[in-house]
């Protein structure tokens, strides 16, 4: 082996600079807040769903319609409860791998991303069905 080539344990090792902070502690705790807030909310999407879920299965006895119902909004809740869950994770680990944030940021953003696409067209679904409804029940009236 060169001379040249060995390292020695006398060698001062530069020390390695810490990774600049995207945010200040008071954005961190925000962060962080808003993460156990989403852990919660998917923890009750989780259950609304089991709820629907077996309210489905118990209605598969006694009315195919209203089973398909309570279970198409128990899959609503539990895909909802899921990117929740994930988008909280991500937050947390904003909070705990400071200095690779940005990446964890935009997982967190991603999901909330999907969340609020599906609430948006969920609403124009809703605010669409309800203009139908008031429309029949006009038309419904004059005839």
């Amino acid at each position: 082996m060169d001379q040249d080539d060995s390292f020695s344990l006398t060698e001062e090792v530069p020390e390695a600079k810490p990774a600049p902070q995207l945010f200040t502690k008071g954005q961190y705790l925000t962060i962080q807040d808003l993460g156990d807030r989403m852990k919660t909310i998917g923890l009750l999407y989780y259950l609304v769903a089991g709820f629907m879920g077996v309210g489905g299965v118990v209605s598969l006895f006694s009315s195919f319609p209203t089973a398909f119902v309570c279970i198409a909004v128990a899959a609503f809740f539990g895909i909802m409860g899921r990117w929740t869950q994930s988008g909280a994770v991500s937050f947390h680990v904003v909070v705990r791998a400071r200095g690779s944030e940005f990446q964890q940021l935009m997982y967190a953003i991603e999901d909330l991303h999907k969340i609020y696409e599906i609430t948006y067209w969920s609403a124009m679904a809703l605010l669409g069905l309800t203009a139908l409804g008031v429309i029949l029940m006009i038309v419904t009236e004059l005839v």
